[in-house]
Order: C-alpha cells, then sequence, then structure tokens
C-alpha cells in the first residue's frame, strides 16, 4: 500500500479498516497486510461497537481450522463437536480509534478481562459500546494480556 492511500483516508476522513496483533510489549496495526505510520503502541483508545465469539487451532505456529463465530469451523465442522484440545476460544472486536476500525482477536485472559470490565460499567449503570476506553497490554513473558479501563471523555482518546 502506497503512503498517498493512508493519507487520501485521513483527509476525507473515511474509516479505515485495520487489524490489531497482539505482542507481549505493544499493539501492531497492519492495514492491508502492511504496516501503518505510528503503527506500533502500547495502548488503543476508542469505542467497541461490535464483539463475537471466535474460536482458532495453530499447528506450528499457523492456523489450521477457525471459526468466526464460534459455532461452525470455515470447513463446515460443529465446533461443539470438535474435541481438538488446541483449539481455542476468543473474542473478536471492532474497536472505533481515531477514524480507524479495528478488528482485535482477544486471547480467553483478555476477553474475561473485557466481560468484567463491562460488569463494572453494567454496576454504574453504563454500556460497554458508549463507553470510551483505554486498552493496555499487560506482558506474561511469551504472551500478553489486555486490560481494560473507562475513558472520562471523547476528548481523552
Amino acid at each position: 500500500m502506497s503512503t498517498i492511500d493512508y493519507a487520501v483516508h485521513k483527509v476525507f476522513n473515511r474509516s479505515l479498516t485495520c487489524f490489531v496483533r497482539i505482542t507481549p510489549e505493544k499493539f501492531i496495526i497492519t492495514y492491508q497486510g502492511q504496516h501503518l505510520p505510528d503503527d506500533e503502541t502500547t495502548e488503543l483508545c476508542g469505542s467497541i461497537t461490535r464483539t463475537r465469539l471466535i474460536r482458532k487451532r495453530f499447528e506450528d505456529n499457523c492456523p489450521v481450522c477457525q471459526s468466526r463465530d464460534g459455532v461452525t469451523s470455515t470447513d463446515g465442522k460443529s465446533c461443539e463437536q470438535c474435541h481438538e484440545p488446541d483449539c481455542r476460544p476468543g473474542l473478536r472486536l471492532q474497536l472505533i480509534s481515531a477514524n480507524r476500525r479495528c478488528i482485535i482477536d482477544l486471547n480467553v485472559t483478555s476477553a474475561q478481562n473485557l466481560c468484567a470490565f463491562d460488569e463494572q460499567l453494567q454496576q454504574e449503570g453504563k454500556c460497554l459500546k458508549d463507553q470510551p476506553l483505554r486498552m493496555r497490554i499487560k506482558s506474561h513473558d511469551y504472551w500478553a494480556e489486555v486490560t481494560f479501563q473507562a475513558v472520562d471523555d471523547q476528548m481523552s482518546i
């Protein structure tokens, strides 16, 4: 992707769809497989607009099976009847952040953190989809956990 493509999106305020990879040190943001300018950060801020269950199974760090809905794999197998011990559930988020639509796949621990954050918001009479938030990386040597914190207003993000 050329830099001008990114610049055009920014100038005309069009929302980019980016994919975010979580590492133990940072979030890495890509657009059409390319790193964006300012593409690595230790925190992301924005609003979650969508969540959905996913499942993935890897062999030698390569995905061999996945489900976009947590019910049926892309090759038609039922997740409920699959007994692969390496198949892991996850949660896919859509986060609107700085004029970008970020797609982020959370691991189990991070998804549990999001559920706890959502419960906290509900106790305060707030809704997750209406709450600006800050996501940060908590490193655990070889893997990362994402934590969530409310942001008081849109100006803070």
